[in-house]
């Protein structure tokens, strides 16, 4: 997956240059969102940076139970191959794309973790966005109602 990164500005055609944003890159600063591991990214030739939500990373990439079981890095990867194929369509298409990830819950929805060892369903968007202000792309992974 190749998007070109891009050190101009952004420019907007009626508005002209930008003047302040809120970018992906000053989410993960303020803890708002996680950068997966870009080890994980290259691993499936992945050029952009992969930014989760604070809700996605928590429900399907963070693993705070036995590691003989998983691992977050595990999760990371399962996440990334079960995106490739919405990702591609986001780039070519730049609209968010909808998929879905089976995953075994890490912890209940009251924060204990979970005994669960059955995969569920979790209804994930990607989509591109601007990473900082010079323009330079990432692709976002929120859950559905986040969009």
């Amino acid at each position: 997956m190749s998007t070109p990164a891009s050190t101009a500005p952004i420019t907007h055609p009626a508005f002209g240059d930008l003047i302040h944003g809120y970018f992906a890159e000053d989410a993960i600063a303020d803890g708002a969102s996680h950068l997966l591991d870009p080890r994980l990214t290259a691993e499936v030739r992945l050029n952009v940076p992969l930014v989760l939500t604070n809700a996605v990373h928590a429900d399907a990439v963070a693993w705070d139970r036995d590691e003989a079981i998983n691992t977050a890095d595990a999760r990371g990867r399962d996440l990334l191959l079960v995106m490739r194929r919405a990702a591609l369509q986001a780039v070519e298409t730049n609209e968010p794309v909808g998929f879905s990830l089976a995953r075994v819950p890490n912890k209940t929805r009251s924060g204990a973790l979970s005994q669960a060892e059955i995969a569920t369903t979790v209804d994930l968007v990607v989509r591109v966005e601007y990473f900082n202000a010079t323009g330079r792309p990432c692709l976002v992974v929120s859950q559905r109602d986040e969009v």
